[in-house]
């Protein structure tokens, strides 16, 4: 799964193993958020009296691919190709077209897909689909269809050039989540798991809210879990679920994704932590706020169980006396 156009600005993530289910679901809600958000260089305002025959053009070409019309789609942005384009909907309809090639069902073409992405870099840079092309590219050197052909350090380089370039853009959270993820997907390799937990942090620390952000967030907890670092780990995701609750009725997460991260965050709250407060506390929220998933009545029951344990723990103390007794 690639681009699915300027109109949805960004590319589904495909971020390669990932050490949580829970993770699956939220990568998906907040890449699918956060498309739907953005707007298509395309559609600019028009006068109502005069429609842009090539802007309507290029609409109905993105139309075509999402309905996985490729030839229909071809048509199209071939049809902008040799109208009077601007720059931008030249770039657009080129980034189109290497999208096509590189994934259409049947007569793929990566070396086309990639011949059109570099001329949308070398010759159209700075309209809104230049940097898209330059993370396909990247993407292609990343994650191509068989691993021998991966090129990491082709792609690490153009992660780089993006996030240098193009600031706090979204395309530049995205390429810092993947850069990232070039280091932190060797697990067990602890230097490289340290590379690409700094290259997040380093990148949250100035761009906290980035619509990635509670992404970006997951993948420190998993890194502090995986490492036994409970507390750093619920750390980053109470964080995760400060930023998702800010966005109020916008928030990204969906309710199967928070009633699992709410049950992670108590779990590991009552098992490994002993905070039995404070998984009381998640295991609550949990059946309060998404009562409807399937977590509801164990939640309920933890709850309980982990009221009573914090309870226990504040009165043996008392009970046993002071030390003069």
């Amino acid at each position: 799964m690639g681009y699915l156009g300027l109109r949805k600005a960004s590319s589904p993530l495909l971020l390669g193993p990932l050490s949580s289910w829970f993770l699956v679901g939220l990568l998906v809600a907040v890449t699918a958020g956060a498309m739907a958000r953005d707007r298509s260089p395309s559609t600019r305002p028009v006068s109502p009296t005069k429609v842009d025959p090539v802007a309507e053009q290029i609409a109905a070409g993105w139309d075509a691919l999402e309905l996985v019309n490729f030839p229909k789609a071809h048509k199209a942005f071939q049809a902008v190709l040799r109208s009077n384009p601007t720059p931008a909907q030249k770039a657009e309809a080129l980034f189109a077209l290497g999208h096509l090639w590189q994934y259409r069902q049947n007569g793929a073409d990566l070396d086309r897909a990639r011949e059109l992405y570099e001329q949308v870099v070398r010759e159209l840079a700075n309209t809104p689909a230049g940097p898209l092309a330059m993370l396909a590219l990247a993407r292609m050197a990343d994650a191509p269809p068989y691993e021998k052909d991966r090129r990491i350090e082709d792609a690490r380089k153009l992660y780089r050039k993006i996030i240098n370039r193009y600031g706090d853009r979204f395309v530049a959270h995205e390429a810092v989540l993947r850069l990232a993820m070039t280091y932190l997907e060797r697990r067990g390799d602890r230097a490289s798991e340290d590379a690409g937990a700094k290259i997040l942090r380093d990148h949250l620390a100035k761009h906290a809210k980035n619509f990635l952000g509670i992404v970006m967030r997951s993948q420190l907890a998993e890194l502090h879990f995986s490492r036994r670092e409970y507390r750093q780990a619920v750390e980053q995701w109470i964080a995760v679920e400060t930023l998702d609750a800010a966005a109020g009725k916008n928030r990204a997460m969906s309710p199967l994704a928070r009633s699992g991260l709410y049950f992670r965050i108590a779990k590991v709250s009552e098992k490994h932590l002993k905070d039995y407060a404070a998984a009381a506390k998640w295991y609550t929220k949990l059946v309060t706020e998404v009562p409807r998933e399937n977590r509801y009545y164990l939640a309920k029951i933890s709850a309980a169980r982990c009221r009573k344990l914090s309870a226990s723990a504040t009165t043996k103390p008392a009970d046993r006396g002071g030390p003069g007794r």
